[in-house]
């Protein structure tokens, strides 16, 4: 899976469920440092 902000696939990566519906999310760590935001694919949720 690659990171839901960038699109970008990396070693470095947190998996977290979705805070709205539970799916999964991924984002590497470039994105998660620059507090990117990011869209659930499932239900839409937006988060920093």
């Amino acid at each position: 899976m690659a990171c839901i902000s960038c699109g970008r696939a990396s070693p470095k990566h947190a998996k977290f469920p979705c805070p709205e519906c539970g799916a999964p999310v991924e984002r590497c760590a470039d994105c998660r440092k620059n507090e990117n935001k990011y869209k659930c694919q499932k239900c839409g949720f937006q988060g920093p």
